[in-house]
């Protein structure tokens, strides 16, 4: 795949009309700049005051079809640099393949959509950049970043104080690191019961090789029981992980811009009825019991 990449990377480098050796200079700085974000700071989304300044600098010399151009070159080029760069961080080879299927709709993405936005202020394109800079991990259904738990959750519910504080005590021993998953709306081939399953397994793998995580955690409308009457083919993203050691717990309420409303006539229609408020529910998976789900179904892949 390397060939075509560097092909689509110099004919983008002439289409941007910038001197090579500047050009290339400026790839480089702003790979260090992705590269030099402090660990403590693992959001995808995240820009360093170091990028803004560069940014900032983009802009006075470029017009933003050229800034999306540039982008497309440093996506290619962290591409191109995968088989070096991925010795830094401890994957196994299911990931590994997730990461080359990922490169491979990148490619597809600079090579044929005219209309996406190669820029931040766009998540699907901070989202591709986080999986290339290894912020973000591709693990099939979902992509992983490193985050905590927030302990505010566990102390609003008073009535079960108590039954969380033990959980946090003896399940996770601790409120972070965690692996924190997020659904890319650029990749929802794997988004059903099977793929999440797969990522499960990944994960699981992921964890085995990683032993400072202490889990898996995802904030979502999804993970709310009541969808057990108003969405019950969605049900397995709670029960599957809940009937392997996962625990759930509220968040909040959410209102009309809930994008469980967004997605759904029925749930809407619900929603408008006042049969159904969306409700945003954390799961938290221990790394024990995620391994073992992992072990036990590694036929999955």
């Amino acid at each position: 795949m390397n060939d075509p990449i560097m092909s689509k990377k110099n004919e983008l480098c002439v289409e941007i009309g910038i001197d090579r050796n500047i050009l290339e200079k400026r790839i480089e700085n702003y790979i260090s700049l992705l590269d030099d974000i402090p660990s403590s700071i693992s959001k995808y989304h995240h820009q360093s005051e170091g990028q803004t300044k560069f940014y900032q600098e983009l802009k006075k010399t470029l017009d933003p079809k050229k800034i999306y151009l540039f982008h497309k070159i440093v996506l290619l080029e962290l591409i191109n640099r995968f088989p070096h760069r991925v010795k830094k961080i401890h994957v196994p080879p299911s990931i590994i393949e997730m990461f080359k299927l990922e490169f491979e709709r990148i490619f597809r993405l600079i090579e044929n959509d005219i209309n996406f936005i190669f820029d931040w202020s766009n998540d699907s394109f901070a989202k591709d950049m986080g999986i290339c800079t290894f912020r973000l991990v591709p693990a099939g259904a979902q992509l992983i970043e490193i985050s905590g738990v927030s302990r505010k959750i566990v102390f609003s519910n008073f009535k079960k104080i108590l039954s969380n504080l033990s959980f946090f005590t003896f399940k996770t021993a601790g409120f972070k690191p965690f692996y924190e998953i997020h659904t890319h709306s650029g990749n929802l081939t794997e988004f059903n019961p099977e793929g999440w399953s797969r990522c499960y397994v990944r994960i699981g793998e992921l964890l085995k090789l990683n032993p400072n995580i202490r889990g898996m955690q995802g904030g979502s409308w999804f993970y709310d029981p009541a969808l057990s009457n108003i969405s019950p083919r969605l049900t397995y993203l709670r029960e599957v992980p809940c009937a392997n050691g996962a625990q759930v717990f509220f968040i909040q309420d959410e209102g009309k811009d809930s994008s469980a409303l967004s997605k759904s006539e029925a749930r809407k229609q619900s929603y408008t009825e006042g049969k159904y408020l969306p409700k945003a529910y954390l799961l938290v998976w221990p790394r024990k019991n995620l391994i073992q789900f992992s072990e036990e179904n590694k036929s999955l892949l």
